[in-house]
């Protein structure tokens, strides 16, 4: 087994790559949030904030849109107190 495990590798050009796929699912603002917090130490908030907004949430979005990534993932994990919290039943579909 090789776990793999980074953004955009879900492209289409790769999906048929994958035997099995997870779609990790959080909301923008919690996303921000968690990157606020894991980097404080890195400096001016703001900034860091505006690269978010301008590149990474640009860059995400274009990537739902284009690849339709969970549509190739047989298990989505929804990590985030924002979602509806219905793990049980996807990882219950998966068996």
């Amino acid at each position: 087994m090789v776990l793999v495990d980074g953004l955009y590798l879900l492209k289409r050009a790769y999906q048929a790559l994958f035997d099995f796929a997870v779609w990790v699912d959080s909301t923008e603002a919690t996303a921000l949030e968690r990157a606020l917090a894991r980097n404080a130490r890195l400096g001016d908030p703001a900034a860091l904030e505006r690269t978010y907004r301008e590149v990474y949430f640009v860059a995400h979005r274009l990537h739902l849109d284009l690849d339709d990534p969970q549509s190739a993932t047989q298990l989505t994990i929804r990590n985030d107190p924002r979602l509806p919290a219905d793990l049980k039943r996807v990882v219950a579909g998966v068996r």
